[in-house]
Protein backbone atom coordinates (compact mmCIF):
# COMPACT_ATOMS: atom_id res chain seq x y z
CA UNK A 1 0.00 0.00 0.00
CA UNK A 2 1.28 3.31 -1.03
CA UNK A 3 1.59 5.78 1.50
CA UNK A 4 2.17 9.54 1.51
CA UNK A 5 4.79 11.59 2.59
CA UNK A 6 3.44 12.84 5.92
CA UNK A 7 2.48 9.25 6.78
CA UNK A 8 6.02 7.90 6.13
CA UNK A 9 7.31 10.50 8.31
CA UNK A 10 4.69 10.19 11.36
CA UNK A 11 5.92 6.26 10.97
CA UNK A 12 9.51 6.95 11.23
CA UNK A 13 8.80 9.62 14.02
CA UNK A 14 10.89 12.07 11.92
CA UNK A 15 9.89 15.51 12.80
CA UNK A 16 7.79 17.02 10.17
CA UNK A 17 9.70 20.77 10.48
CA UNK A 18 13.26 20.10 9.78
CA UNK A 19 14.54 22.27 6.93
CA UNK A 20 16.53 21.59 4.34
CA UNK A 21 19.72 23.74 3.39
CA UNK A 22 17.00 27.04 2.42
CA UNK A 23 14.82 26.45 5.44
CA UNK A 24 11.80 24.88 3.20
CA UNK A 25 10.12 22.35 5.72
CA UNK A 26 8.10 19.16 4.40
CA UNK A 27 4.94 21.92 3.91
CA UNK A 28 6.74 24.41 1.99
CA UNK A 29 7.92 22.03 -0.53
CA UNK A 30 4.23 20.34 -1.40
CA UNK A 31 3.20 23.46 -2.27
CA UNK A 32 5.33 23.73 -5.24
CA UNK A 33 3.80 20.89 -6.32
CA UNK A 34 0.62 21.89 -9.03
CA UNK A 35 -3.17 21.26 -8.26
CA UNK A 36 -2.73 18.21 -10.42
CA UNK A 37 -0.01 16.55 -8.62
CA UNK A 38 -1.29 13.09 -7.22
CA UNK A 39 -2.89 13.38 -4.20
CA UNK A 40 -1.66 17.02 -3.06
CA UNK A 41 -4.79 17.96 -1.37
CA UNK A 42 -4.62 15.02 0.97
CA UNK A 43 -0.48 15.59 1.44
CA UNK A 44 -1.16 18.81 2.61
CA UNK A 45 -4.15 18.20 4.85
CA UNK A 46 -2.04 15.17 6.45
CA UNK A 47 0.68 17.61 7.01
CA UNK A 48 -1.05 20.39 8.81
CA UNK A 49 -3.57 17.79 10.85
CA UNK A 50 -0.15 15.48 12.15
CA UNK A 51 1.19 19.40 13.34
CA UNK A 52 3.14 21.00 10.36
CA UNK A 53 4.15 24.49 11.48
CA UNK A 54 2.11 26.35 9.39
CA UNK A 55 3.41 29.72 9.50
CA UNK A 56 7.10 28.38 9.42
CA UNK A 57 9.99 30.84 7.24
CA UNK A 58 12.49 29.51 5.35
CA UNK A 59 15.89 31.51 5.01
CA UNK A 60 13.86 34.18 2.92
CA UNK A 61 11.40 34.61 5.59
CA UNK A 62 8.51 33.29 3.32
CA UNK A 63 5.84 31.26 4.66
CA UNK A 64 3.83 28.29 2.67
CA UNK A 65 1.04 30.64 2.10
CA UNK A 66 3.60 33.60 1.04
CA UNK A 67 5.12 31.04 -1.94
CA UNK A 68 1.31 29.62 -2.72
CA UNK A 69 0.19 33.42 -3.61
CA UNK A 70 3.24 34.18 -5.76
CA UNK A 71 2.65 31.06 -7.33
CA UNK A 72 -0.97 31.84 -8.25
CA UNK A 73 -1.72 28.00 -6.19
CA UNK A 74 -5.10 28.64 -5.09
CA UNK A 75 -5.83 24.91 -4.05
CA UNK A 76 -3.18 25.71 -1.71
CA UNK A 77 -4.23 29.01 -0.53
CA UNK A 78 -7.87 27.18 0.20
CA UNK A 79 -5.64 24.68 2.42
CA UNK A 80 -3.45 27.05 4.48
CA UNK A 81 -6.41 29.60 5.00
CA UNK A 82 -8.83 26.79 6.34
CA UNK A 83 -6.32 25.72 8.44
CA UNK A 84 -5.55 29.38 10.17
CA UNK A 85 -2.31 30.85 8.09
CA UNK A 86 -0.93 34.28 9.28
CA UNK A 87 -1.88 36.80 6.68
CA UNK A 88 0.24 39.62 8.96
CA UNK A 89 3.89 37.81 8.84
CA UNK A 90 5.99 39.96 6.81
CA UNK A 91 8.85 38.04 4.51
CA UNK A 92 12.45 39.30 4.63
CA UNK A 93 11.81 42.21 1.97
CA UNK A 94 9.17 42.64 4.69
CA UNK A 95 6.27 42.15 2.69
CA UNK A 96 2.89 40.98 4.21
CA UNK A 97 0.56 38.60 2.30
CA UNK A 98 -2.28 41.04 2.98
CA UNK A 99 -0.50 43.93 1.74
CA UNK A 100 0.26 41.91 -1.75
CA UNK A 101 -2.17 39.47 -2.79
CA UNK A 102 -4.37 42.02 -4.65
CA UNK A 103 -1.16 42.38 -7.09
CA UNK A 104 -1.22 38.24 -7.42
CA UNK A 105 -3.59 38.33 -10.13
CA UNK A 106 -7.80 37.68 -9.98
CA UNK A 107 -7.74 33.99 -9.07
CA UNK A 108 -5.76 34.50 -6.22
CA UNK A 109 -7.65 37.69 -5.01
CA UNK A 110 -10.57 35.71 -5.51
CA UNK A 111 -9.74 33.15 -2.88
CA UNK A 112 -7.87 35.43 -0.04
CA UNK A 113 -10.99 37.78 -0.54
CA UNK A 114 -13.44 34.75 0.39
CA UNK A 115 -11.51 34.32 3.22
CA UNK A 116 -10.97 37.34 4.55
CA UNK A 117 -14.45 38.18 4.80
CA UNK A 118 -15.03 34.44 6.59
CA UNK A 119 -12.49 35.38 8.95
CA UNK A 120 -14.25 38.70 9.76
CA UNK A 121 -17.68 37.14 10.15
CA UNK A 122 -18.95 38.38 6.77
CA UNK A 123 -19.90 36.39 3.23
CA UNK A 124 -20.35 38.98 -0.21
CA UNK A 125 -22.92 37.90 -2.82
CA UNK A 126 -21.84 35.46 -5.11
CA UNK A 127 -18.60 34.12 -3.27
CA UNK A 128 -18.63 30.70 -3.98
CA UNK A 129 -20.48 28.96 -7.17
CA UNK A 130 -22.93 26.71 -4.92
CA UNK A 131 -26.88 26.53 -5.04
CA UNK A 132 -27.43 28.88 -2.05
CA UNK A 133 -30.44 26.21 -0.76
CA UNK A 134 -28.77 22.86 -0.56
CA UNK A 135 -25.23 23.68 -1.43
CA UNK A 136 -24.44 21.43 -4.03
CA UNK A 137 -21.49 22.99 -6.11
CA UNK A 138 -21.68 20.06 -8.99
CA UNK A 139 -24.79 21.22 -10.94
CA UNK A 140 -25.37 23.48 -13.57
CA UNK A 141 -26.37 26.98 -11.47
CA UNK A 142 -28.54 29.80 -12.30
CA UNK A 143 -29.17 33.14 -10.59
CA UNK A 144 -32.45 34.75 -9.10
CA UNK A 145 -33.74 36.91 -12.54
CA UNK A 146 -34.51 40.09 -9.81
CA UNK A 147 -31.33 40.25 -7.79
CA UNK A 148 -28.67 38.14 -9.45
CA UNK A 149 -26.94 38.19 -6.36
CA UNK A 150 -27.97 34.07 -5.49
CA UNK A 151 -27.44 30.75 -7.18
CA UNK A 152 -29.76 27.58 -7.47
CA UNK A 153 -29.53 24.27 -9.21
CA UNK A 154 -33.30 24.15 -9.62
CA UNK A 155 -36.64 25.20 -9.45
CA UNK A 156 -37.23 23.30 -6.47
CA UNK A 157 -34.42 25.08 -4.72
CA UNK A 158 -35.35 28.14 -5.85
CA UNK A 159 -38.86 27.88 -4.02
CA UNK A 160 -37.81 26.62 -1.01
CA UNK A 161 -35.73 29.44 -0.32
CA UNK A 162 -37.56 32.05 -1.13
CA UNK A 163 -39.31 32.52 1.97
CA UNK A 164 -36.06 33.57 3.35
CA UNK A 165 -34.62 34.86 0.34
CA UNK A 166 -37.14 37.57 -0.36
CA UNK A 167 -36.31 40.08 2.73
CA UNK A 168 -33.03 40.37 0.59
CA UNK A 169 -34.00 40.28 -2.66
CA UNK A 170 -32.80 43.64 -3.99
CA UNK A 171 -34.16 43.73 -7.62
CA UNK A 172 -33.07 46.81 -9.85
CA UNK A 173 -36.59 48.54 -9.44
CA UNK A 174 -36.28 48.73 -5.96
CA UNK A 175 -32.56 50.11 -5.35
CA UNK A 176 -31.11 52.88 -7.18
CA UNK A 177 -28.85 52.03 -9.70
CA UNK A 178 -26.47 54.24 -12.17
CA UNK A 179 -26.53 54.85 -15.62
CA UNK A 180 -23.38 54.68 -16.98
CA UNK A 181 -21.92 55.62 -20.93
CA UNK A 182 -19.76 53.25 -22.12
CA UNK A 183 -16.71 54.69 -24.44
CA UNK A 184 -14.85 52.12 -26.44
CA UNK A 185 -11.28 53.04 -27.94
CA UNK A 186 -10.97 52.91 -32.02
CA UNK A 187 -8.41 51.07 -32.16
CA UNK A 188 -7.11 47.79 -30.04
CA UNK A 189 -4.35 47.32 -27.78
CA UNK A 190 -4.22 43.49 -26.76
CA UNK A 191 -1.19 44.22 -24.59
CA UNK A 192 -3.04 46.86 -22.57
CA UNK A 193 -5.10 43.78 -21.24
CA UNK A 194 -2.49 40.97 -20.78
CA UNK A 195 -4.16 39.82 -17.08
CA UNK A 196 -1.50 40.79 -14.10
CA UNK A 197 -0.57 37.12 -13.08
CA UNK A 198 0.80 36.71 -16.59
CA UNK A 199 3.22 39.44 -16.70
CA UNK A 200 4.59 39.24 -13.06
CA UNK A 201 4.50 35.38 -12.62
CA UNK A 202 4.61 34.42 -15.96
CA UNK A 203 7.39 36.78 -17.71
CA UNK A 204 9.10 37.96 -15.23
CA UNK A 205 9.37 35.03 -12.78
CA UNK A 206 9.32 32.73 -15.14
CA UNK A 207 6.70 30.23 -14.00
CA UNK A 208 3.98 28.65 -16.34
CA UNK A 209 0.82 30.31 -16.52
CA UNK A 210 -2.20 29.17 -18.73
CA UNK A 211 -2.79 30.59 -22.67
CA UNK A 212 -4.76 33.54 -22.71
CA UNK A 213 -7.56 33.51 -25.07
CA UNK A 214 -7.26 36.47 -27.89
CA UNK A 215 -10.73 37.35 -27.12
CA UNK A 216 -9.71 38.45 -23.24
CA UNK A 217 -6.97 40.54 -24.50
CA UNK A 218 -9.90 42.97 -25.89
CA UNK A 219 -9.83 46.42 -23.95
CA UNK A 220 -13.11 47.66 -26.00
CA UNK A 221 -16.00 45.47 -27.55
CA UNK A 222 -19.42 46.96 -27.55
CA UNK A 223 -22.35 44.54 -26.98
CA UNK A 224 -23.36 42.52 -30.16
CA UNK A 225 -26.96 41.33 -30.53
CA UNK A 226 -28.54 42.14 -27.75
CA UNK A 227 -31.96 41.07 -26.84
CA UNK A 228 -35.00 43.86 -26.89
CA UNK A 229 -35.02 44.67 -23.17
CA UNK A 230 -31.39 44.45 -22.48
CA UNK A 231 -28.91 41.54 -21.19
CA UNK A 232 -27.95 41.28 -17.12
CA UNK A 233 -24.06 40.18 -16.43
CA UNK A 234 -21.34 40.37 -14.15
CA UNK A 235 -19.00 43.54 -14.61
CA UNK A 236 -15.75 43.87 -13.12
CA UNK A 237 -15.06 47.25 -13.11
CA UNK A 238 -11.34 48.44 -12.53
CA UNK A 239 -10.00 51.75 -11.20
CA UNK A 240 -6.44 53.15 -11.74
CA UNK A 241 -4.32 53.07 -8.51
CA UNK A 242 -2.98 56.66 -9.40
CA UNK A 243 -4.64 59.09 -6.67
CA UNK A 244 -7.12 61.40 -7.92
CA UNK A 245 -6.42 65.14 -8.68
CA UNK A 246 -8.38 67.75 -9.66
CA UNK A 247 -6.79 67.84 -12.92
CA UNK A 248 -6.77 64.04 -13.72
CA UNK A 249 -9.43 61.06 -13.73
CA UNK A 250 -8.22 57.82 -15.26
CA UNK A 251 -11.03 56.50 -16.78
CA UNK A 252 -11.63 52.89 -15.19
CA UNK A 253 -11.81 49.70 -17.62
CA UNK A 254 -15.43 47.85 -17.52
CA UNK A 255 -15.42 44.36 -18.94
CA UNK A 256 -17.26 40.88 -18.44
CA UNK A 257 -16.02 37.64 -18.06
CA UNK A 258 -16.17 36.79 -21.87
CA UNK A 259 -15.26 40.53 -22.75
CA UNK A 260 -18.12 40.29 -25.13
CA UNK A 261 -18.58 43.66 -24.05
CA UNK A 262 -15.58 46.09 -22.56
CA UNK A 263 -15.19 49.61 -22.59
CA UNK A 264 -14.15 52.28 -20.40
CA UNK A 265 -15.56 55.20 -18.50
CA UNK A 266 -14.64 58.62 -18.61
CA UNK A 267 -15.38 60.89 -16.11
CA UNK A 268 -16.32 63.54 -18.23
CA UNK A 269 -19.26 62.09 -19.67
CA UNK A 270 -20.80 61.21 -16.72
CA UNK A 271 -19.15 62.79 -13.81
CA UNK A 272 -21.80 62.24 -10.77
CA UNK A 273 -22.05 58.41 -11.49
CA UNK A 274 -18.18 58.16 -11.80
CA UNK A 275 -18.02 59.47 -8.83
CA UNK A 276 -20.50 57.05 -6.66
CA UNK A 277 -18.68 54.12 -8.66
CA UNK A 278 -15.73 54.98 -7.94
CA UNK A 279 -16.53 55.37 -4.24
CA UNK A 280 -18.29 52.24 -4.01
CA UNK A 281 -14.79 50.36 -5.34
CA UNK A 282 -12.39 52.62 -2.82
CA UNK A 283 -14.75 52.49 0.15
CA UNK A 284 -16.47 48.79 -0.15
CA UNK A 285 -14.36 46.72 -1.50
CA UNK A 286 -11.36 44.73 0.16
CA UNK A 287 -8.59 45.72 -2.35
CA UNK A 288 -10.25 49.28 -2.77
CA UNK A 289 -9.16 48.80 -6.79
CA UNK A 290 -11.57 46.92 -8.38
CA UNK A 291 -15.32 45.34 -8.00
CA UNK A 292 -17.65 43.22 -9.49
CA UNK A 293 -21.50 43.93 -9.76
CA UNK A 294 -24.64 43.20 -11.72
CA UNK A 295 -25.36 45.03 -14.58
CA UNK A 296 -27.88 45.55 -17.34
CA UNK A 297 -26.37 46.34 -20.64
CA UNK A 298 -29.28 48.40 -22.29
CA UNK A 299 -27.56 49.76 -25.78
CA UNK A 300 -24.47 49.96 -27.44
CA UNK A 301 -24.07 53.65 -25.74
CA UNK A 302 -26.00 52.90 -22.29
CA UNK A 303 -25.48 50.26 -19.33
CA UNK A 304 -27.00 50.21 -15.73
CA UNK A 305 -24.85 49.11 -12.89
CA UNK A 306 -26.66 47.81 -9.55
CA UNK A 307 -23.74 49.87 -7.05
CA UNK A 308 -25.58 48.86 -3.94
CA UNK A 309 -24.12 45.60 -3.61
CA UNK A 310 -21.06 44.79 -4.73
CA UNK A 311 -20.12 40.97 -5.19
CA UNK A 312 -17.34 38.70 -4.29
CA UNK A 313 -14.57 39.11 -6.43
CA UNK A 314 -14.66 36.91 -8.97
CA UNK A 315 -11.70 34.42 -10.14
CA UNK A 316 -11.43 36.57 -13.37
Amino acid sequence: MRRSSSSVLSVFNLPLDLPDVVGFTALQHAMHGTPAMLDKEALIRELLESGASINHQNRWGSTALHQAVLRGDTLGIELLMEYGADVNIPDGNGYTVKGFYVNAGAGVNAVMEKWLLKRAGEQAPLAEKRCDKCGVTTKSLKMCAACHTVQYCSKECQKSAWSGHKQMCKAYSSVEPVTLIPYYLSGQGPSMNIPVEHVQRGLLGGMPTPDVPLSQLRNSQPPKKLPAGGKQVIVKIQISPTPLTSRRYVPMHVYTQKHDFACYLRREDCPEEWDRVYAVIKNRTLSGLKGYFVADIKSRDEFVVKISEPLAAQPW
